[in-house]
């Protein structure tokens, strides 16, 4: 008799257990979901962010560029002219400008990068949210 009642006891404390441990599990799992489409939001965001500091620093490279080139051509107009002084003060300004132009371009490629892995991210992510 004893042996019978502990092994009622053993089944239904088995059974209240299982019941427990599934009801918290669809709970933990639908808070899982919510923090990782809080995460993917916030990558979303990011990534947005960085779009929008490449575009803006394409369009300072290219401005650059420009400058750049305006800058040769008053170069060698000063040439032309024999103003040696202000050519070598339009190479100076010159060499400068790619310098920047240099740093701004290695930023462009960092933040490119970073780009792709982010998106290649959020594409992992967001696929896996689907998937649960």
């Amino acid at each position: 008799m004893y042996a019978t009642l502990k092994t009622l006891f053993a089944g239904a404390s088995a059974r209240a257990e299982e019941q427990v441990r599934n009801h918290y599990s669809i709970e933990l799992s639908d808070q899982k979901i919510r923090e990782a489409e809080a995460n993917l939001k916030a990558a979303k965001v990011g990534l947005a962010s960085l779009i929008q500091r490449e575009r803006s620093e394409r369009r300072l490279v290219d401005q650059l560029a420009d400058k750049i080139i305006e800058l040769v051509t008053r170069a060698k107009a000063a040439m032309d002219a024999g103003r040696d002084d202000m050519a070598s003060q339009a190479a100076q300004a010159i060499a400068e400008m790619e310098n920047e132009q240099t740093r701004r371009m290695e930023t462009l490629a960092r933040l490119e990068q970073r780009i792709m892995q982010l998106r290649q991210s959020v594409e992992t992510s967001n696929r896996r949210i689907i998937d649960l």
